[in-house]
């Protein structure tokens, strides 16, 4: 009688990490305890072979995928197909063909008359008994991988193909969210709250009267003190000062032997900080790929705000940045400045006067530093051409009123700040490391805001 195996899709998964095997069943030898496939497959790969025979002793578990030929009349089997799944790009053979495993009922003939060894049994103990060879090799046959659970969650909820006429539509965000009304919403949702339920956006803003708890965020105190103040984002109080304030503070610094040179490389180094992740960091910084290599075009004046910015420029072209300074006022800088742009020269990058010579598109940052608190008026082919801009602005040192004219997203302050207008835009404050008796000479009870970090932003208090 013949083997009603014979010609069988199965499934051979092996041990000790040999791979998984498909094909169908051509001999199935008791003697050898071997079995016989043609048209193998190996992890969902061809093999070179038309024809393989697996050992038993290396075999794991069988699975039967699909039969080919209708078993004889004499053996009463049924086979059920399940509905066609579609098939997923990309996907191995092995699991393509999983889901064609039918579901095989047979009774088994004289060959198959001992029964199955028991599961708690090792296969290959099983397999040692000729007789019930084949018996132990397709027991479990028809045993339920858990991986196919997963599979065919998969294929019910990405196997059917995109059709191409549905994704021509745009999907009309403003008109799906305009259906949303957030506001009779959130009424039912305080509607059904219990009574004794306090929502904490309705407590009232505390008042903290307590004298601890305002010594803990009021460390910084000074004589002269304006009409602003800021806060950090730890909760910190920082009091802005008046401008002649501003101008004892400075004038300490350099007595106290904090020069401008020390001065100006700390706060250069502070705005190359702030200015590298907003070209972009390391993605546009790349010293292995020039050719994205961001362009910042550096305003200066002929005064301490433009004297920093052409630091700033120096060590951004160190950091590969390819830069231009475009002086304001050429014939009347200070000696601050020349020393700057003689540093500034060494690297190689271009220095103008002319507003024409200035890039008209592809600038990624305009540093300013054209207006110090003396500063009444810029020039109009200046503003014209950052108005014109589209890039982004940062200030260094900007007066408190501005820079006349041009608008900023961020200025750098150091020290401690003066009051800012809305066109300076977002506020960073600076460390210079100035010590704590420079503060006290001027009657400035002081105590670093800035803990762990070398700038640190500022928000209006109200």
């Amino acid at each position: 009688m013949a083997n009603p195996f014979l010609g069988a899709n199965v499934s051979i998964k092996c041990f000790d990490g040999l791979g998984v095997y498909q094909g169908s069943v051509l001999d199935v030898n008791s003697e050898n305890q071997s079995i016989c496939l043609g048209k193998p497959f190996k992890n969902g790969f061809a093999c070179t072979e038309p024809q393989i025979v697996l050992s038993a002793h290396i075999i794991e578990s069988i699975k039967i995928v699909e039969n080919i030929d209708e078993p004889d009349a004499s053996v009463a089997s049924t086979i059920s197909v399940p509905k066609p799944v579609p098939k997923r790009a990309h996907r191995p053979v092995s699991e393509n063909i999983a889901h064609f495993k039918p579901n095989v009922n047979t009774t088994p003939n004289k060959q198959f008359a001992k029964p199955a060894p028991k599961l708690s049994e090792s296969p290959r103990k099983a397999l040692n008994d000729a007789d019930t060879f084949q018996s132990a090799l397709f027991a479990n046959s028809n045993k339920k991988n858990p991986r196919h659970k997963w599979t065919e969650r998969d294929e019910a909820c990405f196997g059917e193909s995109i059709k191409p006429h549905q994704m021509m539509k745009e999907f009309d965000f403003e008109k799906n969210l305009a259906l949303f009304n957030k506001k009779a919403v959130f009424e039912e949702i305080n509607a059904n709250q219990r009574p004794d339920v306090v929502k904490q956006t309705d407590r009232p803003n505390r008042n903290y009267k307590n004298e601890e708890v305002q010594s803990r965020f009021r460390q910084i105190a000074v004589p002269q003190t304006y009409y602003k103040e800021y806060i950090t984002d730890e909760g910190m109080v920082v009091p802005s000062l008046t401008p002649s304030l501003l101008s004892q503070l400075l004038v300490a610094m350099e007595e106290a032997e904090l020069t401008f040179p020390r001065q100006a490389e700390l706060m250069g180094r502070a705005v190359a900080e702030v200015s590298i992740p907003l070209l972009g960091g390391p993605h546009r910084l790349n010293p292995v790929n020039s050719q994205q290599c961001p362009v910042v075009v550096v305003l200066a004046g002929s005064h301490r705000p433009g004297a920093l910015a052409v630091n700033s420029a120096r060590q951004l072209a160190t950091q590969g940045v390819d830069t231009m300074v475009f002086l304001s006022h050429p014939t009347l800088y200070d000696e601050n400045v020349n020393r700057e742009l003689n540093l500034y020269r060494l690297t190689g990058q271009k220095i103008t006067d002319n507003v024409n010579e200035l890039p008209t598109s592809n600038v990624d940052l305009v540093i300013v530093g054209l207006a110090d608190e003396r500063t009444v008026k810029i020039p109009r082919p200046i503003v014209s051409w950052a108005s014109d801009s589209k890039s982004v602005m940062l200030a260094i040192e900007p007066p408190g009123s501005g820079t006349p004219g041009i608008p900023v997203k961020h200025s750098l302050m150091s020290g401690l700040p003066v009051a800012h207008c809305q066109d300076n835009g977002n506020l960073f404050l600076v460390n210079l490391a100035i010590p704590q008796m420079v503060f006290s000479r001027l009657n400035i009870r002081y105590r670093s805001p800035f803990g762990s970090k070398f700038v640190i932003p500022l928000h209006p208090k109200e």
